[in-house]
């Protein structure tokens, strides 16, 4: 054999255009026709919420919610099945309708409480 050498001519056939383009395209138009049929919802991210529950105190009469509003905290009160008793009070109003829900000296005995642990090295 001498050092002869076999061309092949490559010839883009529509077939091969069509895969090398048309698939990226048609993948991106699938996409956009998807995507319009869904509603997004927005997010509270970029929304400062008016007010914002943070926690619940639970006695033995009462549930008393935390609210945090642009006007300071505000306390609504619930009985134990739920059911709304009053709401959005302030500290004071809070105090004056129910009095043994004063916050405003109320304290709280921690749930738990750990002993620091000190290895023994005597042995």
């Amino acid at each position: 054999m001498n050092g002869a050498m076999l061309y092949v001519k490559q010839n883009a056939s529509l077939l091969s255009r069509l895969r090398r383009f048309g698939v990226p395209v048609l993948a991106f138009s699938l996409l956009v026709v998807i995507g319009r049929q869904f509603t997004p919802q927005s997010s509270m991210a970029g929304v400062r919420p008016l007010e914002l529950q943070s926690g619940s105190l639970v006695g033995p009469r009462y549930i008393v919610e935390l609210v945090v509003t642009v006007n300071g905290p505000r306390y609504n009160v619930r009985t134990e099945s739920g059911r709304l008793l009053a709401a959005m009070l302030d500290q004071d109003a809070l105090a004056r309708e129910y009095p043994n829900l004063d916050l405003r000296t109320a304290t709280a005995q921690p749930l738990m409480s750990a002993e620091r642990h000190t290895p023994d090295v005597s042995q």
